[in-house]
């Protein structure tokens, strides 16, 4: 996807960010109701991708 890995894509979307003026610290983990929410994103990415190869690996060749 443009160069960029998929992982590189959720770690720049859920940063841990501190707010300056307020001090306050935005953690993308503990922000949902399901605090593994990052790490199970993660593992369904991981589970997709090999799924998907999987499925090409089991594709017969073209033969152009």
């Amino acid at each position: 996807m443009n160069g960029r890995s998929v992982l590189e894509r959720i770690l720049e979307r859920y940063p841990v960010r501190l707010d300056k003026d307020s001090g306050s610290v935005n953690d993308p983990n503990t922000c949902f109701e399901d605090h593994g929410y990052i790490v199970k994103l993660l593992a369904r990415i991981v589970w997709a991708s090999s799924e998907g190869i999987a499925i090409i690996d089991q594709t017969p060749p073209l033969g152009l």
